[in-house]
Parts: C-alpha cells; structure tokens; sequence
C-alpha cells in the first residue's frame, strides 16, 4: 500500500501520472497518487493537468493561493491515505 505525492506547480504531469498509475496496475501494487497543483499561473498546463482525474486511483486538486514547498508536502502527507509515502517532483520520470 503506497501513497505517491506529487507536488506541482506550472508543469504538465500527465506523462508521469500515467506511468506511474501503470506501473502500480502491472505490478499489482495498491496505491493511490496525489497530486496536488499550488496555484500555477500557466492555465493552459492546469487544464492539461485535469485529465489527472481519469486515471485510476488518481487525485488531483488545485490550490487557488500558493502555500510553498514546505506545506505543499505537508498537504500531501495529510491526504494520503497509506502510511508508506512516496514523493516526486513532477518533473521526475522514473526508469
């Protein structure tokens, strides 16, 4: 059971979503992926990002006022809903 957060902020993460969503279905792992938007200001990246929601096991949520690094993490941490966290920077495609 794994929770993977993912911070982000004016990046398009659809590409490592889905990855990510696969990755856990092929391996039978149970686990959910949090992403969280803190306020990005490119709107055409936020409306890309919104397909997000159509992955399985995915949330995505869009802060209207930027809290930072620190609390963004700390947001994530309070949504997950496994005890194992996996974070990601959402410019990060794993191998």
């Amino acid at each position: 059971m794994l929770s993977i957060l993912i911070p982000i902020y004016n990046f398009n993460v659809i590409s490592l979503v889905k990855l990510i969503s696969n990755e856990l279905i092929t391996l039978k792992i149970e686990g959910e992926i949090i992403c969280i938007d803190d306020a990005s200001t490119n709107k055409k990246i936020v409306e890309a990002n919104k397909k997000i929601e159509k992955q399985k096991n995915c949330i995505y949520q869009i802060l209207t006022e930027n809290i930072g690094r620190s609390k963004i993490r700390n947001l994530l941490v309070s949504k997950a809903n496994y005890s194992n966290l996996l974070f990601l920077d959402c410019d990060t495609i794993p191998v």
